[in-house]
């Protein structure tokens, strides 16, 4: 089976919070306070995504901005949220589904706004057998899904790479290929000993070479 990441998986969040960041610039908010809104509302005590645009809104409010003016404007921002998904997602995406095993979503977010505001207006909920929305640590929630489906072996496809070698080590059922991100430099990415592309395609093709693809295929 298949198990993909959202964002900066299939989506380019880095340049979707570009966006977020353009359309407040006139309302004097910088990307430095929209980042530290961000950080400071993205968790709770127990580790549990809780950020959402309202929240976000709230925490740059409490910086001195109009809370209402800011959250039309995230909200403007998502409204074409389309044009962020990476160009190759709905080709990779349709290329592992039609190889017959499920094909799993595992995002890690605030759930009503991951599937209200992102996931299901991209236009790629059609590909996966299951769409799974946490606000838990991954490692939790990506804990039942193996157990559920008894997997043996499963692709992960995810972009973080520490937590990515994190889970591999957790679940050796696990077999990781990360989607590298500009957030990391690609030093860190040599060091992990985990297979990493730039682009999905790469992904594609990659697994589509290795002998359990083959397998599943024949």
């Amino acid at each position: 089976m298949f198990i993909v990441d959202f964002d900066d998986t299939l989506f380019d969040t880095q340049g979707y919070h570009q966006a977020c960041c353009n359309a407040l610039i006139d309302l004097g908010v910088t990307k430095e306070n929209y980042w530290q809104a961000y950080r400071e509302n993205r968790v709770d005590e127990k580790g549990f995504f809780v950020l959402n645009n309202e929240r976000h809104a709230a925490g740059l409010a409490k910086m001195g901005f109009d809370k209402e003016a800011v959250l039309e404007r995230l909200v403007a921002a998502g409204q074409h949220i389309k044009n962020f998904l990476f160009p190759d997602a709905h080709e990779f995406l349709g290329a592992i589904k039609k190889t017959g095993k499920p094909v799993y979503l595992l995002t890690w977010g605030l759930p009503e706004h991951q599937r209200c505001n992102k996931v299901e207006p991209s236009g790629i909920a059609h590909h996966f057998h299951e769409l799974i929305y946490t606000s838990e640590p991954k490692k939790d929630r990506l804990a039942r899904l193996l157990a559920e489906t008894g997997a043996k072996e499963a692709w992960f496809i995810n972009d973080k790479p520490e937590e990515t070698k994190n889970l591999a080590e957790l679940f050796p059922q696990l077999r990781p290929i990360v989607k590298a991100s500009p957030l990391f430099p690609e030093e860190v990415y040599q060091k992990l000993k985990i297979p990493y592309f730039k682009t999905l395609t790469e992904i594609k093709d990659f697994i589509f070479s290795q002998e359990l693809c083959k397998k599943i295929l024949e």
